[in-house]
C-alpha cells in the first residue's frame, strides 16, 4: 500500500517478478489514507485466492475520528463490499 496525499492505492505485486498483478485506486477525499492498514482475510468470494482487507483510517463523509473498510478480491482488486 502507497499512502500519496490525494491519491492513495492498493497494488498486488507477483511475489516471483515484482510485475504488478493489479491495483485498486481512490483519489477522494472518501477515501484518505486508503492502505492505511491491511491484511489478508483469507477466500471470502470463493474464487480460490485470499482476499484483503484494507483500511482508511481517515474518511471524511463520516467527519473525523472516522474510518472506513473495504473488502478487496485478492484476484481483481475489485471492491468485494465497503464499510
Amino acid at each position: 500500500a502507497l499512502i500519496v496525499p490525494g491519491i492513495s492505492f492498493v497494488q498486488l505485486l507477483d511475489g516471483a517478478t515484482g510485475i504488478e498483478r493489479w491495483r485498486t485506486e481512490f483519489d477522494s477525499p472518501e477515501d484518505e489514507e486508503f492502505g492505511w492498514s491491511l491484511d489478508s482475510l483469507g477466500d471470502v468470494t470463493g474464487d480460490g485466492v485470499a482476499d484483503l482487507v484494507v483500511g482508511a483510517r481517515q474518511t471524511a463523509s463520516f467527519g473525523p475520528g472516522f474510518g472506513r473498510v473495504r473488502v478487496l478480491n485478492g484476484a481483481t482488486g475489485a471492491v468485494v463490499v465497503s464499510y
